[in-house]
């Protein structure tokens, strides 16, 4: 094979190197965004299920106490609540429209899809039974509504509504997990790449330089030891020069190629050792941010167990209070006044506790 052949040969595949470099950094940088979309939407829908929770759980703890305790109607506007949850239901199914147009998960899609229709459904029909209610206790019939509202609250909201936000919570959680793990995999082949690539570089040029030198043999001593000496790797060596002539030219080439060479391989050690330094900088940096992610998880779960610690003191006082007013068998008005002036002053302490809170 000439010596054209192979440079042409090796310039052939650094430049199949470079595109393959560039089409993974094009690669990498598509599947990046991809994946931190996908984790904006996750935390999104997270958030908007424990939104609708809450929502969920506030408003129907309401309706059993209005309804189920001996009350007549309702305090609070049930279409109001019912266009909250409509609302919430709707942001996370925009947000799921968004997934969608992302790609990539069609199944677990479909199946996202279909878990907020059953979840919208439960929920209207839920809503539909405690109009239902109202209509039986206007009638009079109140121990009918009351059951009928117990079997469907029981059936339809602590069954069939917590499953679903539950599962739905667990799959977002899930989701982002699979997207991080993707993000640091994607990470992990850009870098590897970055070497190989560079490995390859590298084992090409020193095939073009090997190629050059060991192809331009003559019959002088100088040149050829110059040769041996440069290909074993001793590019301190310096071919003498004699004369202006071809040969003096070609020893002055080698000299200089020689010099370039020892100034590339400072340079490279300097890189190698730049880089292991910013190895050991990011691999801190993951470590450090990877503990601070740990304490603030353990924050926030100390966080919500102080908040259910001190919701359910309040709560308990409440029922506690309204149990001991029921149970009075004398002067019932003003033992009731009585509950409920302690059942007040109960309720504003949680409201400030709840302000403090937000």
């Amino acid at each position: 094979m000439q010596v054209r052949t192979k440079l042409l040969l090796c310039v052939g595949i650094l430049a199949a190197v470079i595109v393959a470099c560039a089409g993974l950094l094009l690669w990498n940088a598509d599947r990046s965004t991809y994946n931190h979309l996908r984790m904006r939407l996750a935390y999104e829908e997270l958030g908007g299920y424990l939104q609708l929770s809450g929502e969920v759980f506030r408003t129907f703890k309401q309706v059993r106490r209005d309804l189920m305790d001996g009350s007549e109607g309702l305090t609070f506007s049930l279409d109001d609540a019912e266009r909250r949850v409509e609302t919430i239901i709707a942001e996370i199914a925009a947000d799921e429209a968004a997934e969608v147009a992302v790609g990539a998960r069609d199944n677990e899609d479909m199946r996202d899809i279909a878990r907020i229709r059953a979840l919208h459904a439960e929920l209207a029909s839920a809503f539909a039974d405690i109009h239902e209610t109202e209509r039986l206790l206007a009638a009079g019939r109140s121990a009918e509504a009351r059951a009928f509202l117990d079997a469907s609250l029981e059936t339809r909201i602590d069954r069939r509504v917590n499953l679903i936000i539950e599962t739905a919570l667990a799959d977002e959680r899930q989701e982002l997990a699979a997207a991080s793990a993707e993000i640091e995999w994607v990470i992990r082949v850009g870098l590897w790449a970055a070497v190989a690539a560079t490995a390859t570089g590298l084992a090409l040029t020193g095939l073009v330089v090997v190629t050059l030198v060991l192809r331009l043999r003559t019959g002088l001593v100088n040149l050829e030891r110059g040769a041996e000496l440069f290909a074993a790797g001793r590019l301190t060596h310096e071919i003498p020069v004699s004369g202006n002539d071809e040969f003096a030219l070609v020893s002055r080439r080698f000299n200089i190629m020689a010099r370039e060479l020892r100034q590339q391989h400072a340079a490279l050690e300097d890189a190698r050792a730049s880089l292991e330094r910013r190895v050991a900088e990011r691999t801190e940096a993951l470590r450090a941010a990877n503990a601070e992610l740990q304490r603030r998880d353990a924050s926030r779960r100390q966080f919500f167990a102080d908040i259910g610690h001190e919701l359910r003191t309040p709560i308990t006082a409440v029922k506690g209070e309204a149990e001991v007013a029921l149970r009075a068998r004398q002067d019932q008005e003003q033992t009731y006044r009585d509950a409920l002036a302690r059942i007040i002053g109960i309720a504003d302490q949680l409201t400030r506790f709840v302000n403090d809170i937000f």
